[in-house]
């Protein structure tokens, strides 16, 4: 079972706000290694997760910050 740490479900979230909530987060969580969960096909990736940053692309600014999986 998942458990959500926001009050409601963002269509969107800001880098600013994703900050906010791990910042919830304890020491232990911290340290755990980044998953991301599949909704659509209830799939976790742990491994190869990267923060990036768009250097040329036609639909984010240069310089956009974005997590690969």
């Amino acid at each position: 079972m998942l458990h959500s740490l926001l009050q409601f479900t963002p269509e969107k979230m800001t880098y600013k706000e994703l900050l906010a909530e791990l910042q919830k987060l304890n020491e232990e969580q911290l340290n755990q290694d980044v998953a991301i969960w599949d909704e659509d096909n209830d799939e976790f990736y742990q491994q190869d997760v990267d923060l990036l940053f768009v250097d040329d692309t036609d639909v984010l600014d240069v310089g956009h910050p974005i997590i690969r999986f």
